[in-house]
Formats: C-alpha cells, structure tokens, sequence
C-alpha cells in the first residue's frame, strides 16, 4: 500500500515591523505582526507546518533564529527566489501550501510574495491554495 503525504504548510508574509534586537531572535519573535502570530496559532491548530515567506531568506520556520534585517522582496528577484522556495518546499515534503494574506488590492507588495510562492509550487508540483485573510 502506497501511503499518501498530505502535509498542509501554511504560509504568511513576513512583514517590515520587526524587533531591531541585536543578534539572533526566533523568527516568530523577531516579527512583530498579529497576521504572523494568528497563522502560526492556526497551523499549530490544524496540525500544518508554518513558515514565514521572506525577501531575504526564503521560507523560515517559527524557531528559526534571524537577524534583524529591512528588504522587500524586489520584482527583479521574484524568479530567483521561487526556485529556492522550491526546493525548501520540497525538503519540507509539503503536498498543498495553503498562503494566507491580507488584501492585495490594499497591499500590492504583497503580490511580490503571492508570485514568488505559486511559482515555486508550480516548479516544485506542490498544490497551492490563497486564503486572504483580514489582518494586517
């Protein structure tokens, strides 16, 4: 019998507020977005792997430790970083992504995110649902 991989990620943005501690932080601590905090809150509900989408570093799960660090994901790097994405995707097993967001019509950076993460599971053949949400 072949077992089925299900495994839901659910996947937020990451977002310009963040804690300017020097050194490392977990990323879950480092952010500081009620959007980020209520998707993880729900991954961990549902039983899904959670993973904050950033410009800089891909997909980072809630533990991992960053630096403080500003950048928006550039429309020149869209490409490049969906092929990382990709492959973390794929390290990760994920089956459906599920990409939760505020409105893109009220935030157009947030397309730069949404174009990242479909490209990357369209590469990766990874199924990915969009879920817009109404937290900033």
């Amino acid at each position: 019998m072949t077992k089925i991989n299900n495994k839901k990620c659910y996947i937020t943005y990451c977002c310009k507020d963040k804690k300017t501690d020097s050194g490392l932080l977990a990323a879950i601590d480092r952010y500081l977005s009620d959007r980020i905090k209520y998707v993880y809150n729900l991954a961990k509900q549902d039983n899904a792997e959670f993973f904050i989408l950033s410009g800089k570093f891909g997909l980072i799960s809630a533990y991992e430790k960053i630096e403080y660090y500003d950048k928006l994901l550039g429309l020149d790097e869209i490409q490049k970083i969906s092929e990382k994405i990709a492959e973390q995707l794929k390290l990760a097993e994920a089956q459906n992504v599920i990409f939760f967001h505020f409105d893109i019509k009220k935030d157009p950076n947030i397309q730069r995110y949404y174009d990242a993460l479909k490209l990357a599971c369209q590469k990766a053949e990874i199924n990915f649902i969009s879920k817009e949400i109404d937290i900033e």
